[in-house]
């Protein structure tokens, strides 16, 4: 999942899924932490 998440990240990172970018960074990130702000 971490694998699709990343190159997404990268590629959405200004596209319309700016929703869905912030949630994968979280999973990147740690995944348990509030970043949704």
């Amino acid at each position: 999942m971490v694998n699709a998440v990343l190159p997404e990240l990268n590629s959405s990172s200004n596209d319309s899924s700016l929703g869905r970018g912030k949630q994968a960074r979280v999973i990147v990130r740690g995944g348990a932490q509030p970043l949704d702000t």
